[in-house]
């Protein structure tokens, strides 16, 4: 950290792109926050539990309910794994980046 405290542009360049980071990081988090934007389908007819952010529909919509199913279970595992490969994304993209402005 010494180093930065010698070179306000160096720090500045780092701070402001560690606040991109985590403000990209939210926008993943939140969505668009439209009405259209669903997160999960019940649907009590056809016995059957859609979560829209992994694309993945579970059967037996009573077992999903009930307290200690693994249908949940499997939804938020499915949605740790995304959040996961969007995590790296993001690393990997940030990583590019840095990279492209040292060959600079």
């Amino acid at each position: 950290m010494g180093a930065f405290r010698n070179d306000p542009w160096l720090y500045e360049a780092i701070l402001s792109e560690q606040q991109a980071q985590i403000r990209e990081s939210r926008k993943l988090q939140q969505g668009t926050r439209a009405r259209s934007e669903k997160i999960r389908t019940y649907n009590f007819q056809q016995d059957r539990v859609t979560d829209h952010r992994t694309r993945e529909s579970i059967s037996n919509l009573s077992q999903f309910l009930m307290v200690g199913g693994e249908g949940l279970d499997e939804l938020i595992e499915g949605l740790l794994v995304q959040e996961r490969h969007q995590t790296m994304e993001l690393s990997l993209e940030g990583w590019e980046e840095r990279e492209r402005q040292r060959e600079r």
